[in-house]
């Protein structure tokens, strides 16, 4: 994840999502929902980009957003929350609510 200024994106092999309008997607109508384990994710934690200074910030009350990556069938992969899940796992706890954004929202945000 690269965060700026204004620009806020998230970048996974070819792909790359735009966070603020992914965060207009979830917010614009209803979306799949769920509690995120936490252990499931945070193995992840070694590959993405963490600021630890940012970690102790996040509210673990807000939603990760989630995509499928490559259609109906595709990789659910976290788009927004890494440092949210940094410090769920520090803090030890075990599920954190996420919004599964559907195909529309995906293509949406998608910018490559």
């Amino acid at each position: 994840m690269v965060v700026g200024s204004r620009a806020e994106w998230f970048e996974w092999g070819p792909h790359r999502y735009d966070i603020a309008r992914a965060k207009e997607e979830a917010a614009a109508r209803p979306h799949e929902q769920a509690l995120l384990p936490v252990a499931s994710w945070a193995k992840m934690l070694g590959v993405m980009r963490i600021e630890a200074d940012h970690v102790p910030t996040r509210p673990l009350d807000e939603p990760l957003l989630l995509v499928r990556m490559g259609g109906p069938e595709g990789t659910v992969m976290v788009i927004d929350g890494w440092h949210r899940i940094a410090k769920a796992q520090a803090d030890g706890v075990a599920e954190l609510p996420a919004i599964l954004l559907d195909a529309a929202g995906e293509e949406a945000c998608r910018l490559r």
